[in-house]
């Protein structure tokens, strides 16, 4: 094998391996969501919020993640691991409050300010 197919047989490997990978990953995203909409109208407590949350966290665990709100109003979006497994929410799953969110790219906000929000 000459040293041009060689290159080209790794470029096709790598661009291959890639978009491999990221259909993984977006499976990760979307299934976890999509096994939520199943669920009952209802919050419940899952046997395993962690691997439910791992989609969500996958992202939302990135420092700095916000969002302007019309009024101007900062809507912080990362979560601390650390701190969600403390907290009361810790049983629960991202979507058994947040019930908009089917998926990515999210919904557009409709909130005007944090205490729409909330």
């Amino acid at each position: 094998m000459n040293k041009d197919k060689r290159v080209l047989f790794l470029k096709i490997l790598v661009f291959t391996l890639g978009f491999g990978l990221m259909g993984i990953a977006i499976a990760g995203f979307v299934r976890p969501v999509a096994a939520a909409k199943l669920s009952s109208a209802q919050p419940a407590v899952h046997a395993s919020p962690s691997a439910d949350n791992a989609a969500c966290l996958a992202c939302h665990s990135q420092p700095g993640m916000t969002s302007t709100l019309p009024n101007g109003e900062i809507l912080y979006l990362t979560v601390d691991q650390s701190h969600f497994a403390a907290s009361a929410h810790k049983d629960l799953n991202c979507t058994d409050c947040h019930k908009n969110i089917s998926g990515f790219p999210h919904p557009d906000l409709t909130a005007q300010s944090l205490r729409d929000f909330s």
